[in-house]
């Protein structure tokens, strides 16, 4: 069915209130206690903020017990072993990246740039093709195969890379910017990351405002990255979206970084309602700050079409089943369309399979706010969409399929509206073979 009126992007998402709440005074002194901070972490060397990330190595596993246990009980994951796996995950997550934070920090210290694990190489056109992946034996061990390499653009020659490697600590700021991060609230692993990147990385310091969903995941940040709180470099504040809203506006604050929905980027960026509405229609934004956002879509999967065996299919329909199942489909990456093509004759197998897999898994509570009634819209909209998975807990939703979406109809829900929820849609696109699908 098509739907009229279509929301695009993502649908304003319900705010809970929030456990713990800053407030403005709360707000002020943890932006007043990073901007006093400034000028020792732009003074602190190369060295010595390795030595930062190893302790916090140490430190990130000795919060995680009480980490998980407050994420499961949250989720409905309590007595879950996947569901523990799953958050567990979030904090090896965080320890792989202290990791290759503190040895790219080693590099410097010695040889003012990290090491390549490779050297570069002319890609298409003359564009340089730098190796970032494997790192090491047990990354070629664990993921036999697997490599990455950056395609840089066609400007950029050696000696420009050379140069910008590890660029905020070849010329060091007298002052460290201060960076106000607008946390995610889906994954624990989110907001933790953007600090080390905003501090490691950028050089700048930061003010950290958990989202109210998952703001019982202060006191474990705080456990976890007290080295960096205990050096002025870092504070952690929690509140809703006016809190929020009071950070980015502080005047010692110099940029923003958020983790959400376009409609909170524009949010910040031009105000709400209908005078954000004009201001982004006249370009003239409200915060005159740098904002960057990693937001919300629609992550496709293409199956390109060929003689797949039966072992492959099954294979692929788990692989794609796990993508949707994990943290109950409240991922920004969590794939929304799954796209075929339409004379692809093991096509149906693949759904059949996939629906298979769907089937045989619990449902998972759904925990992230709103996910009910977006749920619905799409079942409004597709009323003939599968409904999938063994009976979960209270509050769950049962992972669903929309299979056969139009591709033709550009003002459909399921290309215009990130679900954010336990669904997928599949859509099929006509195509004689695979090079004309690919096209």
């Amino acid at each position: 069915m098509a739907t009229t009126g279509a929301v695009r992007g993502s649908v304003p998402i319900p705010e809970p209130r929030g456990k713990m709440i800053a407030g403005r005074e709360g707000i002020d002194v943890a932006v007043a206690a990073v901007a006093a901070g400034a000028g020792p972490w732009a003074a602190t060397s190369p060295a010595e903020r390795a030595q930062l990330l190893d302790r916090m190595i140490g430190d990130t596993l000795a919060a995680g017990d009480g980490w998980v246990a407050e994420a499961v009980a949250a989720k409905g994951l309590a007595g879950d072993p996947v569901g523990e796996a799953e958050e567990w995950s979030a904090i090896w997550l965080i320890i792989r990246n202290l990791r290759l934070l503190r040895d790219a920090l080693g590099d410097i210290a010695a040889e003012g740039r990290p090491r390549l694990p490779g050297q570069p190489v002319q890609g298409p056109q003359g564009r340089l093709r730098v190796p970032v992946y494997p790192l090491s034996m047990y990354d070629r061990a664990l993921f036999q195969g697997v490599s990455a390499w950056v395609l840089l653009q066609p400007h950029v020659s050696r000696q420009d890379l050379q140069e910008r490697q590890a660029w905020a600590y070849r010329s060091p700021a007298a002052r460290a910017p201060v960076t106000a991060i607008l946390g995610a609230g889906n994954h624990a692993v989110l907001g933790p990351r953007d600090v080390l990147y905003k501090l490691f990385v950028e050089d700048r310091v930061a003010v950290l405002k958990a989202n109210p969903v998952n703001d019982y995941m202060v006191p474990h940040w705080e456990r976890a990255f007290a080295a960096l709180i205990e050096r002025g470099a870092l504070r952690i504040v929690t509140g809703g979206s006016e809190d929020g809203a009071y950070l980015v506006s502080r005047p010692q604050v110099d940029e923003v970084h958020l983790t959400g929905s376009d409609k909170t980027f524009e949010a910040v960026v031009f105000g709400p309602g209908p005078d954000g509405a004009r201001r982004k229609a006249a370009g003239t934004p409200l915060l005159g700050k740098p904002v960057t956002g990693e937001l919300g879509n629609l992550s496709p999967v293409i199956v390109v079409p060929g003689r797949w065996r039966r072992d492959e299919l099954e294979y692929q329909a788990r692989h794609i089943a796990t993508m949707l199942t994990n943290n109950a489909g409240f991922n920004c990456l969590t794939p929304r369309a799954l796209i075929t093509a339409a004379q692809w004759p093991q096509r149906q197998a693949l759904l059949d399979e996939l629906a298979h897999v769907l089937d045989q898994m619990p449902m998972r509570y759904a925990y992230y706010p709103g996910a009910a009634s977006r749920h619905a819209a799409f079942m409004a909209a597709h009323p003939g969409a599968q409904l999938l998975g063994r009976p979960g807990p209270d509050g769950s939703l049962p992972w669903t399929i929309v299979a056969g979406a139009d591709p033709g109809n550009g003002d459909d829900i399921c290309f215009t509206t990130e679900a954010f929820c336990s669904l997928m849609a599949e859509t099929a696109l006509p195509a004689a073979d695979p090079a004309q699908f690919l096209d």
